[in-house]
């Protein structure tokens, strides 16, 4: 699964928080990660809560697992 984050480096745009990194760098981690069918037969990616380990939030939905993966 690819995370996309853009920013820019002029000096009104706020400035990326330690928590940020954090969540990055937690987000990098292929264990955070799984795919789970839903019952349309999609394909739902979700990643695990940095501060709460029972909840996970979708990302995206596709229609083949390899889909789900990239």
């Amino acid at each position: 699964m690819t995370f996309y984050y853009r920013t820019h480096s002029w000096s009104s745009e706020p400035q990326i928080t330690e928590e940020t990194k954090a969540l990055w760098k937690h987000m990098a981690e292929k264990g955070n990660w799984r795919i789970v069918q839903l019952p349309n037969g999609f394909y739902q990616t979700e990643y695990q809560d940095l501060k709460q380990e029972d909840t996970w939030h979708d990302v995206t939905r596709r229609e083949t697992i390899k889909g789900a993966e990239m």
